[in-house]
């Protein structure tokens, strides 16, 4: 997960790892009231598979530090509460995209944050029957980024992409706030991904 992160802050490929939260050009942070419930310092998987990580407060967002063998490379973490949601909303953004890059800006991931260790969890959105409303707001494979305006959704559609054509890119124009309200309040499953530990 971390690696995949890390391709997302310096697009180092088009796609986004498959079933890692969702992917949105909306940005949550002109909507909602970022929080700063965790300590800057050095984090890494508990598994201790990937590379340290390195979190830095900055006003109300937290600059991450990831290095490769040959770059240092940086994205931003934002993290708020929603009413619907017992824990946290972690959004992940690059800083910049290359040309031509079709990845969206941001990634969303449902959190909790216990004894000062970042829980993140896989929606799998891709693989999951969603409730036909959240499931059409979706890219499906090989479909354009924009709106679907036309008629004709239905949700025994969505069942029938639910594990088939269904990415985890929301189409632009849709609000990632109403996604996560929805996944939030129908107790959508979870599953933990990730745990990230502080050393340092």
């Amino acid at each position: 997960m971390l690696r995949a992160i890390a391709r997302l802050a310096v697009a180092l490929l088009p796609l986004f790892v498959a079933a890692c939260g969702i992917e949105s050009n909306d940005d949550l942070s002109t909507k909602l009231k970022p929080l700063t419930p965790l300590q800057s310092g050095t984090y890494t998987n508990v598994d201790g598979k990937d590379k340290p990580m390195i979190l830095t407060r900055q006003g109300n967002f937290y600059d991450v530090e990831m290095k490769d063998e040959t770059k240092v490379n940086h994205l931003r973490l934002h993290i708020y509460q929603i009413p619907e949601f017992d824990g946290y909303i972690a959004q992940f953004s690059a800083l910049e995209l290359s040309p031509g890059d079709t990845s969206k800006k941001h990634i969303y991931l449902f959190a909790r944050i216990t004894q000062g260790r970042l829980v993140l969890y896989d929606e799998n959105i891709e693989h999951a029957v969603l409730p036909p409303q959240v499931a059409r707001l979706f890219q499906k494979i090989g479909e354009s980024a924009k709106k679907d305006v036309s008629a004709g959704n239905t949700a025994e559609d969505d069942k029938a992409i639910a594990t088939a054509a269904r990415t985890d890119k929301l189409k632009d124009g849709e609000s990632v706030m109403y996604v996560l309200r929805v996944l939030a309040v129908s107790r959508y499953p979870l599953k933990e991904m990730l745990t990230l530990k502080r050393i340092k």
